[in-house]
């Protein structure tokens, strides 16, 4: 009896024991913590999945998933099936940033293993260099451990479509860069870590609209005027134009180099400019389209600052100047303005190839009121084929010319009409005038203030004898010349 009594307390020992419900023999031992073979990201969702082999323990319960920071792993999910290789975490942080994870395995006493090695996800992202037409494409690296990264490939899809292999890079780089884009366009790119084994990690999806502002179809230089050692410029441009900053630049020579003279920041379609330090000329202008870069990516034609230059030449006063180029529309003519008594008449037209102009002395000689005579050129644009055409003008360039003072030696004032008068002939209207008419005993026949001083060859209201006579002028130029002349002169009929 007792020994039948003493085999039941030693079978109940030995089962307590093995169920780990003895006092005494409580399961202490670890299970040998697994491998983390693969993370990777489901593009569309953003899911992580992560894929493992056991660490070879014979008792294991399940696996505890870990979020890893820092050399810490912080438990957010466990998994009681000790068959399990994998877990999705349907949460889509992989969308937004790089998640780190680790797993341990547990038994059925709820030991745990050591934390498994830690593996990221890939995170990618992209930006649009708008300067250069390119998409950047940077992700982060994949760990090579415990499985070596042998390369990575880049996905793209446009506007939804399948994804296409647009390259690949070696193990260590983690940016590419794509310039086969359209614009307007979505495009979504992927980027995945190959791996030794055959084994593949995904990145998120990251996406771009490959909006790039349009620069102008054309820009057209309208004019260069120059007045007073500056130039007034005017420009239009494609209104259709996404850019709207507009850098002018200039240069002594129609090939260049050109240097910047100004940047105009969302500039009207039509604007302006003037250009304050233009004493050398001729000056050529041209305006660019520019991008965020200061990149010019439209250039106009070439506006010219004109260079006018008048001197004497013998008898008559030489206009040239440098020719203007280039209107869009071409040049038509040139058109010549002289300046007297305040009042601009045109003289005379070019053609295009003629940049000289001799204007006679006798045209005017006796009709201004100046010391000066004063010019400007207009250069006229033929069919412009963006805007309306338009008009380019000279500075205004006066050249001093010596008063003229010449007075008729005889005259006949008998009343046929011809030769009747004697006076003072000026190449100005003076400000001051004093002219006198004398016999030879030096009795006065005639005094005047007035302008012109004409003589009818009479004293008193009789008609004087054919004789010889003395006179004597004083007079002042509009410029403060004073000049004083003397002489005779001949009553020749009477």
């Amino acid at each position: 009896m007792q020994r039948a009594l003493h085999y039941k307390l030693l079978i109940l020992y030995i089962i307590l024991v093995l169920t780990g419900h003895g006092a005494f023999c409580q399961d202490t031992e670890r299970p040998l913590a697994p491998v983390l073979d693969l993370v990777t990201v489901d593009p569309l969702s953003g899911f992580s999945t992560l894929n493992w082999t056991p660490g070879g323990s014979a008792d294991v319960a399940g696996y505890v998933i870990y979020r890893y920071s820092e050399g810490e792993g912080i438990a957010f999910d466990t998994i009681y099936n000790p068959y399990a290789t994998s877990y999705t975490y349907t949460v889509s942080y992989a969308n937004s940033f790089i998640m780190e994870y680790v797993i341990a395995a547990i038994d059925s006493s709820n030991n745990t293993s050591p934390l498994s090695n830690p593996l990221n996800t890939v995170f990618s992202e992209c930006s649009l260099d708008t300067c250069r037409h390119e998409i950047i494409i940077e992700w982060n690296p994949y760990r090579s451990e415990p499985h070596l990264v042998t390369e990575y490939k880049i996905y793209s899809s446009v506007n939804g479509s399948e994804p296409t292999e647009i390259g690949s890079t070696g193990n260590t780089e983690n940016s590419f860069t794509f310039s086969d884009f359209k614009t307007s366009m979505t495009y979504c790119f992927t980027v995945s870590a190959l791996i030794e084994g055959g084994r593949i990690s995904s990145s998120n999806q990251a996406c771009i609209q490959t909006f790039i502002p349009r620069p102008p179809a054309w820009i057209n230089g309208n004019y260069a005027s120059v007045s007073e050692n500056t130039s007034k410029l005017s420009f239009t441009y494609d209104e259709n134009s996404e850019i709207r900053d507009i850098r002018i630049e200039s240069s002594p020579y129609r090939d260049g180099p050109f240097t910047p003279v100004t940047t105009l920041y969302s500039s009207p379609f039509t604007f302006s400019y003037t250009d304050e330090n233009t004493e050398a000329k001729p000056l050529y202008y041209r305006a660019a389209a520019v991008n965020s870069c200061s990149e010019a990516l439209v250039y106009s034609n070439l506006i010219t600052a004109m260079d006018l230059v008048a001197e004497r030449v013998n008898e008559s006063l030489m206009l040239r100047w440098s020719a203007y180029y280039q209107f869009n529309g071409g040049l038509n003519e040139y058109r010549i303005y002289r300046i007297e008594k305040g009042t601009e008449n045109l003289i005379a037209t070019n053609n295009p190839a003629d940049t000289v102009y001799l204007d006679k002395l006798s045209n005017f000689a006796f009709t201004a009121n100046d010391d000066h005579i004063c010019y400007y050129i207009e250069a006229v644009e033929g069919n412009n084929p963006h805007t309306s055409s338009y008009l380019a003008s000279s500075d205004t360039v006066c050249i001093y010319l010596e008063p003229l003072v010449w007075m008729p030696n005889a005259f006949t004032p008998n009343g046929d009409l011809v030769n009747d008068e004697f006076y003072p002939h000026l190449s100005f209207t003076p400000v001051e005038f004093y002219f006198i008419i004398t016999g030879r005993s030096g009795i006065r026949l005639f005094e005047t203030n007035s302008y012109p001083g004409i003589w009818d060859g009479t004293a008193g209201g009789e008609k004087l004898r054919p004789d010889v006579y003395l006179w004597f002028l004083r007079v002042k130029s509009p410029g403060g010349r004073i000049i004083e002349k003397n002489g005779t002169v001949t009553i020749l009929k009477n």
